[in-house]
C-alpha cells in the first residue's frame, strides 16, 4: 500500500473529483484513518464519510441527486448485469 498509493497521487491525481460513502459507520471511520495515511491531503479532502444520505444534500444539489436519495433527478435503473449479445461471424467467401 505505501508503494502504490505514491503511484496514484502523483500519476491520476485529477481522477476522482469527490468520493461520497453513506452509511459510514464506526469500524469503516476507523479503516479510513488508517488509509488516509497514505493518501495525499488533497486525495484526503475528496473523500466524504457520511452517516446518512440526508448530509449528501450538502454537496449534491437536490437538482442532481436521485430519487432514490431523495434528489429530483430520475435516473432509470438498467439493472446491475449488462446483457452481453453475441454476434454471429460471417464469413465472405
Amino acid at each position: 500500500m505505501k508503494e502504490f498509493m505514491p503511484i496514484l497521487n502523483d500519476c491520476y491525481p485529477e481522477l476522482l473529483n469527490n468520493f461520497y460513502v453513506i452509511g459510514a459507520n464506526f469500524f469503516y471511520r476507523a479503516m479510513w484513518k488508517v488509509v488516509s495515511i497514505f493518501v495525499s491531503k488533497r486525495t484526503e479532502d475528496k473523500i466524504h464519510l457520511l452517516e446518512s444520505v440526508d448530509e449528501l444534500k450538502k454537496y449534491i444539489t437536490p437538482q442532481n441527486l436521485d430519487v432514490e436519495y431523495g434528489g429530483e433527478l430520475h435516473i432509470e435503473s438498467v439493472g446491475r448485469i449488462i446483457p452481453i449479445t453475441e454476434e454471429k461471424e460471417t464469413s465472405n467467401q
